[in-house]
């Protein structure tokens, strides 16, 4: 996985100044472990997900939806990431499951095709060169089932609040890793190439997953009745009648 060297290297300077595991995992990763594992599993609940799905989670970190599943005693779940100390994390966070963990170190999941009704890539693509996650998408098509279902997470160029993330990293001179930006008209075009069609596209404006409890951020950030991730969400199924 591209930029998974960026990732680890990260990680590894945090270990050599860091004692704290849970600290550390949250300087990667990110905060809000359970906020956003929360808004995550809400929004696979939004899409129609069922205790018998089968869910593939590209870049898991260090279990966030995981977490959430488990608790909502779902069985059918995999994870993939390019750290092996966070999927043993996730692991640990999981205890009993029948949960699988596995490390990936390029674009090829290890899955069966049409086996798969959820597939998700949050903040994976936000974070690869597009040709990468391009490849991701034409190959998830193939592993989902024909009611299946790919769920990512963006940035767009196309909403103010994250051209302000894009204007900050233009002004920043050394990042620890790179973020991507898409169009909306790009994951349109994409969508009609491999032959997928939107069924939700948000473009993290405003909160549009329904919530069963109210959800606070550390940074402040409160939702009631409607969350967001803070980013853009697009939804695809299959088009299982493409035109030629």
């Amino acid at each position: 996985m591209k930029n998974s060297g960026s990732f680890s290297k990260l990680f590894r300077q945090l270990k050599r100044l860091r004692s704290n595991r849970d600290t550390i995992y949250q300087e990667v990763v990110g905060g809000d472990f359970e906020e956003m594992g929360f808004l995550q599993l809400e929004l696979l609940r939004h899409a129609g997900l069922q205790s018998h799905h089968h869910v593939v989670d590209v870049g898991c970190g260090t279990g966030r939806l995981a977490c959430q599943l488990h608790r909502e005693q779902h069985k059918h779940y995999k994870g993939f990431d390019v750290i092996q100390e966070f999927l043993e994390y996730a692991k640990e966070k999981c205890p009993g499951s029948s949960f699988k963990f596995e490390l990936i170190s390029d674009l090829q999941l290890p899955i069966e095709k049409d086996t798969v009704d959820f597939i998700c890539f949050f903040s994976v693509f936000t974070h690869l060169f597009h040709e990468h996650s391009y490849i991701y998408l034409r190959n998830a098509r193939d592993l989902i089932k024909a009611d299946g279902k790919v769920i990512f997470s963006f940035l767009t160029f196309d909403e103010d609040i994250h051209w302000s993330r894009f204007d900050n990293m233009v002004n920043e001179r050394e990042r620890a890793f790179h973020d991507q930006f898409m169009t909306n008209s790009q994951i349109e075009i994409w969508a009609n190439k491999l032959g997928y069609n939107i069924e939700l596209f948000e473009t993290g404006s405003k909160p549009f997953i329904p919530l069963r409890h109210s959800v606070a951020l550390d940074g402040g950030t409160e939702f009631e009745d409607l969350g967001s991730l803070g980013q853009g969400v697009c939804i695809l199924t299959k088009n299982t009648n493409p035109l030629k």
